[in-house]
């Protein structure tokens, strides 16, 4: 294995470490989600037809795989994938603790997989997202 290869996996197996040292455990056994990536698409869909206001929020807890990792300061977007396709997640510091936050920065890796759980709206951009309110591992790639 490469020198590059296998300091990649010993990042990844200090930040395990870390995760199981601060009382997290990093491979639950469950995990209670409410929508795959695609019922919630579809489900926002829905209450933009019906004409609904920003207050009808609708609430979700999904679960995937990080695919991509855009960090932005005291904000981080993240692709969030499952088998039915792929929805983005903004996770803010304001709104998830200074602590959560920073071990969400400093734990979380492309290929893991998180729950997210918030309220779902969609960007001036037209990407449907996430406004992540927790998170929790799942499993640590």
């Amino acid at each position: 294995m490469s020198d590059r290869g296998q300091e990649l996996i010993e990042q990844r197996q200090a930040k395990l470490n870390r995760l199981r040292a601060g009382a997290c455990d990093p491979y639950p056994a469950r995990y209670q989600r409410t929508h795959t990536t695609q019922e919630a698409a579809q489900a926002l869909q829905a209450l933009e037809e019906k004409g609904a206001t920003t207050q009808e929020a609708l609430e979700v807890s999904l679960a995937g795989r990080v695919t991509a990792m855009r960090l932005m300061g005291k904000r981080t977007f993240i692709d969030l994938r499952d088998g039915t396709g792929k929805i983005q997640a903004d996770l803010r510091q304001d709104a998830l603790g200074d602590e959560s936050y920073q071990a969400f920065v400093d734990l979380v890796d492309i290929g893991d997989f998180i729950g997210v759980s918030g309220t779902l709206f969609r960007t001036r951009t037209g990407e449907i997202t996430v406004q992540a309110r927790q998170y929790a591992f799942l499993a640590k790639a």
